[in-house]
């Protein structure tokens, strides 16, 4: 699938998997297919069942096997931000080229310098982020290929993850007959896509992801990751109460909650927002 430039990325929710399935096109990534499968195996800070797991990941590609027209094989996996930590770093590295000019090599070097910094042993190693560059006293966060000098500084920050946690979510999508190409925690995923990273040099952002069980909030600043948390807490709590006094269906109230409810006001209408079926009676939930 890579040769055609189709990705797949695969992200294991407290009450879902999600896979997604794109192609680059002409500098843009198109989306080809998403599919949701629900699953009770997870949770945010641990796996609880894995063969629930595992089987809701084989239905997830399975079902977009049959959109696409080809197997998924290999996959990115955005992973809960559990234990997520930060460890930054400045690597120097001397210029190796006889012309004295920064290489891809050279900051390969520098990476390779930072990765062996001991994280302990309750982390993984799961991301390692070049912040900025700097040559001859001049800081860029561009790549300063060409540029000469006798040394390069790279700001280097490492996002380690709970080691066993993320261990044991790779070990399930093995298992499921994927193989993975690389992990992100979803947190750090969010603000990748909603270019939040760029928006955060000159300001603190927070990026806050608001699952069924859980809430992670996120922090960015000066164009890096700086810090994050997990909430035990999140729609379904809200949920529950229309769940038991309805009798609707969590699905279904979470859709409610999302785009019918504003917690923010203090009177609310009387128009109906949803209309469902009881045992062959028609039922009705206005905004109020």
């Amino acid at each position: 699938m890579t040769d055609k430039q189709i990705y797949a990325a695969i992200e294991a929710a407290d009450h879902e998997v999600r896979l997604v399935i794109g192609e680059f096109f002409n500098t843009r990534f198109n989306i080809i297919k998403v599919e949701r499968v629900p699953c009770s195996g997870l949770s945010y800070n641990g796996i609880t069942d894995q063969q629930a797991l595992i089987g809701s990941i084989k239905q997830a590609a399975a079902s977009a096997k049959k959109m696409v027209g080809a197997s998924v094989q290999q996959v990115i996996l955005a992973i809960p931000a559990f234990n997520l930590k930060r460890i930054s770093l400045k690597s120097t590295v001397d210029i190796e080229g006889i012309d004295g000019t920064v290489t891809i090599q050279d900051v390969r070097n520098a990476i390779k310098k930072a990765e062996a910094v001991n994280i302990g042993n309750d982390s993984a190693l799961i991301q390692t982020v070049c912040v900025k560059y700097t040559v001859n006293g001049m800081t860029t966060r561009r790549i300063p290929l060409g540029e000469k000098c006798s040394q390069l500084i790279v700001d280097i920050d490492l996002l380690c993850a709970d080691r066993k946690f993320a261990y044991e979510l790779v070990s399930c999508v093995e298992k499921a007959g994927l193989k993975v190409m690389d992990i992100f925690a979803d947190i750090y995923a969010v603000g990748k896509e909603a270019a939040l990273f760029e928006q955060s040099v000159d300001r603190q952002v927070i990026v806050l992801k608001v699952e069924r069980d859980a809430t992670t909030l996120g922090l960015l600043y000066k164009g890096r990751f700086a810090a994050s948390t997990i909430l035990p807490m999140g729609l379904g709590n809200i949920a529950n109460a229309a769940v038991e006094k309805y009798g609707i269906n969590m699905k279904n109230v979470i859709e409610l909650i999302k785009y019918s409810a504003r917690l923010d006001q203090t009177v609310c209408s009387s128009n109906i927002i949803h209309i469902w079926n009881d045992n062959g009676e028609n039922r009705t939930i206005s905004e109020q």
